[in-house]
């Protein structure tokens, strides 16, 4: 027989430890663009009659509030950076709307119960809030033409965004070894980064030995990406921008003889053996 059958007591409180132990989850997008909405959810465990109240917070501050039984049940707070949507808002989740900068921060919701009175907050979830990047990102080398054994040098810089774009190199449809690129940091001045609302580009310098015996075309593709580039990611911002390199192959040198004006494939001999013949022919006799 379990605990909770053994009297009166125990399946009291068995019931409260069932009414306490309850799962609450905040269900929101890590990025959304400036204009755009999001929607809070706020997932629970909770029947809904032992639920007695839901809230909203965004950095400890409350944004929304469901309290059952009390008329009107709904009321609202000061939501920095967005428009609370009361037409599309109940005790399940809370719409935003017209994002601005501002609404990026930390998000959380708590549910309370009748019975035991007891509450449970979410943990907290990031909203980023982004400015997107205006065009591809830029690409420049620093030579027109290069060789096999040269050392190619790129720089990729993304358009300016909010938050800084994220920049990756791929060489003929892979991405680039760490060990070859670098950040080069940002030379905008403080009046440009002031009229762009503070956003920040991003520019990365790739680093290539060229070791292609027979020369060829090399694809540049660089990516520019919020949030940072993985495999298989999906991207509230993505701009690309590809080129291609052409590379020479190393020329062939003719094969040359050491001997000054003799010509290429033809006997040389020491000089003193010529003379020494022609002597032996003529009767002419080399000085002792």
């Amino acid at each position: 027989m379990s605990l909770c059958h053994q009297g009166a007591v125990a399946a009291l409180l068995c019931g409260l430890a069932g009414a306490i132990s309850f799962s609450v989850q905040l269900q929101m997008p890590r990025y959304v663009l400036t204009g755009d909405s999001a929607t809070l959810r706020c997932d629970h465990s909770v029947d809904q009659l032992q639920l007695r109240k839901v809230e909203w917070f965004k950095g400890g501050a409350k944004l929304f509030q469901y309290v059952k039984g009390r008329t009107p049940p709904f009321r609202s707070y000061r939501t920095p950076g967005a428009e609370l949507d009361w037409s599309d808002s109940d005790e399940t989740r809370v719409v935003l709307r017209n994002l601005s900068l501002e609404a990026t921060g930390l998000y959380s919701c708590e549910v309370s119960t009748e019975t035991p009175i007891y509450t449970k907050p979410s943990d907290d979830q990031e909203l980023t809030v982004v400015v997107p990047q205006r065009s591809d990102p830029a690409v420049s080398v620093r030579r027109g033409t290069y060789s096999t054994g040269d050392v190619l040098e790129a720089n990729c810089t993304s358009s300016p965004a909010r938050p800084v774009p994220h920049v990756a190199w791929f060489v003929d449809g892979k991405r680039v070894n760490e060990s070859l690129v670098r950040m080069v940091p940002d030379q905008r001045n403080s009046v440009t980064a002031a009229r762009d609302q503070h956003l920040s580009s991003a520019t990365v310098q790739l680093t290539l030995p060229l070791a292609r015996p027979g020369g060829g075309t090399l694809e540049l593709l660089c990516v520019s990406t919020i949030p940072a580039f993985q495999q298989a990611a999906s991207y509230v911002d993505n701009r690309f921008t590809t080129i291609a390199v052409e590379v020479a192959a190393p020329q062939k040198s003719a094969v040359r003889n050491t001997s000054a004006g003799q010509p290429a494939g033809s006997p040389c001999y020491p000089l003193v053996l010529v003379l020494a013949a022609w002597a032996r022919q003529t009767s002419w006799e080399l000085p002792q």
